[in-house]
């Protein structure tokens, strides 16, 4: 289920109440919100995220998990613009209200790498790990290959076409294939067959050289 910027940021409040011992804390929420929290909530409510434990509303496992890849991002943006573009704690925060959304979840571990796996955000606050912090990985990987460097049942995300001309990009967009679609490679011989929202299609190797992904880890 898709979450709106509202729905994620009443799911991060739910945890930083939580991290506080569920005393509500006005400073630490994001303030970038368009619907009453009261209406956010109910949504997460009803859509499984979170549930009531007597009179308070607490997270569902599901909800931890979403909430946790949340406040992740946020505080490692905070981090960024703090300690290493030098703004000051609160632009910082602010700026990771925004960024948490807009993140894209393939790139975060490389991201935390580059900062060097920090435990905490400039407020002293913890960052939740990731799977990079407890091999504390020291090289980060390139995030955009060639289509051809999938292996078969791989997902990816286009996020650019190169072509070599121009009516070869105009193919390619007229069979729905754009920045931004999710692709499976299906197979790589004869041709590189992928699939993508209910299509089909056979690429030749020099253009599915052109086409240039990032993998997705979740299905």
């Amino acid at each position: 289920m898709e979450l709106t910027s509202d729905q994620e940021h009443a799911l991060e409040t739910l945890l930083m109440d939580e991290e506080r011992g569920g005393d509500p804390d006005e400073a630490a929420a994001c303030a970038h919100t368009e619907r009453p929290q009261a209406e956010c909530i109910a949504l997460l409510l009803a859509g499984g995220f979170a549930e009531m434990a007597g009179d308070r509303v607490t997270l569902t496992a599901e909800g931890r998990v979403r909430a946790l890849g949340i406040l992740r991002r946020h505080r490692l943006t905070e981090v960024l613009m703090a300690n290493v573009l030098c703004a000051d704690r609160q632009k910082a925060f602010d700026i990771g209200c925004r960024m948490e959304h807009q993140m894209l979840p393939e790139f975060v571990e490389a991201f935390c790498t580059l900062l060097g796996h920090p435990a905490t955000c400039p407020h002293g606050r913890p960052i939740p790990p990731g799977r990079c912090c407890v091999s504390r990985r020291t090289v980060v990987e390139s995030q955009v290959v060639p289509l051809t460097a999938l292996r078969p049942g791989e997902r990816a995300r286009v996020l650019y076409i190169q072509p070599r001309t121009h009516g070869r990009l105009h193919r390619l967009t007229s069979y729905g294939l754009s920045p931004g679609v999710v692709i499976e490679l299906h197979q790589r011989q004869p041709a590189f067959c992928i699939r993508f929202e209910g299509t089909e299609l056979a690429l030749a190797r020099d253009v599915a050289e052109d086409i240039h992904v990032t993998r997705i880890d979740e299905p």
